[in-house]
C-alpha cells in the first residue's frame, strides 16, 4: 500500500483488490464482497464461478464517497451511503464489474 497515512512506511505486495464469498445453504445465492483499497485507481473485476450459473438480474451493493476524507454528521448523514444497482446476469463468460478506489461492493448472484 503507497501514499497512504503520512508517516506510515509504505508496505509492499498487498493488493489492492480483496474479495470473498459465500454460498447459501441451498446452494442458490452466492454473494460476494469486494474492497478496493487503491487510493486512486479504479479496478476492473470479473467473476467466474465453476459450476454456478447465475439467472435474472444481478444484485449489486455499493459504498464509496468522492474521496476518502468525506463522512457522514449531524448536518450532512446522507454524505456517505450505499447504493443498489443491478447487472444482467451474461449468458456465457464472467461478470465484469469495475469496483471504484476506496470502496465497498457486494454483488449478489442467484440461480
Amino acid at each position: 500500500v503507497a501514499n497512504g497515512i503520512p508517516g506510515y512506511p509504505d508496505v509492499k505486495d498487498v493488493p489492492y483488490i480483496d474479495v470473498a464469498a459465500t454460498k447459501s445453504e441451498d446452494g442458490r445465492t452466492v454473494t460476494i464482497f469486494c474492497v478496493n483499497r487503491s487510493l486512486t485507481a479504479n479496478e476492473p473485476l470479473k467473476i467466474s464461478l465453476d459450476g454456478f450459473r447465475p439467472r435474472g438480474e444481478i444484485g449489486v451493493d455499493q459504498l464509496a464517497s468522492r474521496d476518502r476524507l468525506t463522512m457522514n454528521s449531524e448536518e450532512h448523514p446522507d454524505m456517505v451511503r450505499p447504493t443498489k444497482s443491478t447487472l444482467v446476469a451474461p449468458s456465457g463468460g464472467p461478470i465484469e464489474v469495475t469496483i471504484p478506489h476506496e470502496s465497498v461492493m457486494v454483488v449478489r448472484l442467484h440461480d
